[in-house]
């Protein structure tokens, strides 16, 4: 019982009180649950929704409504991250729960809220190889970047047709917020260049296809560096992390790429919905 499909002619053959009660109908807007995930059907896209709710703004209503924003795919992290950057903001200053933030970090944190509404216009593919033929080859692009404030990575899919054509979707993509004590900028890329290779493992154990390659993408000529330095001895906080990487990935997969067109920097710094859904 309770079956949902985006296909219309499968639904039909499906007794109407074995389907689920959001898809008794294969209408415009009937939205599913996919793994706590908002699924629309007939689109076949994902969408990421939050309960945005104007209060007093206090650390405890921040978290709040941080907590609310469920999002395991981290499809929304950059604008997700930004109201994380204002909590930590907010728990900096060692307010108390209940006690009102300053008026500088409220207005933003109302701007951040207000822009949320425009979450309704982002939407995800379900499917990652729309379109792409069975032989196709499938290749996963990792790319990573850190700021003084957060640092993240974002994973993608690139699928090849025999015939050339090239179709690129999103996967996933994780997002973190700077620790409180002062770290570098190098440290804190290095940082996010763990939490790419940890993502792309998670990545190509999970998809049931044949990944060819996995590529990782950094803006960072010192890690790059110090993840292909195979004489000079490193500190120990450098050394640990760049051992893991490497049990996990291989230095040759490790690439440069311009900070410009690197587009974890939107994980790492940031961007409201609208520039989300036009970056895409």
């Amino acid at each position: 019982t309770k079956f949902v499909t985006n296909h219309e002619e499968i639904l039909l053959e499906i007794d109407e009180h074995d389907r689920a009660s959001e898809v008794k109908e294969f209408d415009k807007g009937a939205v599913s649950k996919a793994l706590g995930v908002s699924w629309d059907v007939k689109e076949d896209v994902f969408k990421v929704s939050v309960n945005v709710q104007e209060r007093e703004v206090t650390r405890k209503s921040m978290l709040s409504t941080i907590a609310s924003m469920y999002d395991p795919l981290g499809l929304v992290t950059p604008c997700a991250i930004t109201g994380r950057m204002l909590f930590q903001d907010a728990t900096k200053l060692k307010l108390n729960w209940d006690e009102q933030v300053p008026s500088d970090i409220a207005d933003k944190w109302f701007k951040w809220l207000h822009s949320l509404d425009d979450l309704n216009n982002v939407t995800f593919p379900r499917c990652l190889k729309l379109g792409v033929a069975e032989d196709a080859v499938y290749e996963v692009h990792n790319f990573s970047d850190a700021s003084q404030k957060g640092y993240g990575c974002c994973s993608y899919l690139r699928c090849i047709s025999t015939n050339g054509d090239v179709h690129v979707s999103l996967i996933m993509s994780k997002g973190r917020i700077s620790p409180m004590k002062q770290v570098s900028i190098p440290r804190l890329e290095l940082q996010a260049a763990l939490l790419s290779a940890q993502l792309n493992e998670v990545v190509c154990r999970e998809l049931d296809l044949p990944i060819s390659k996995s590529y990782f993408w950094i803006d960072s000529q010192i890690v790059l560096a110090y993840i292909k330095n195979e004489n000079k001895r490193l500190k120990v906080y450098v050394a640990n992390r760049v051992s893991m990487i490497n049990s996990i990935s291989k230095p040759s997969q490790w690439k440069f790429v311009s900070g410009k067109y690197n587009i974890a920097d939107s994980v790492s710094r940031g961007m409201s919905p609208v520039e989300l859904q036009q970056s895409r």
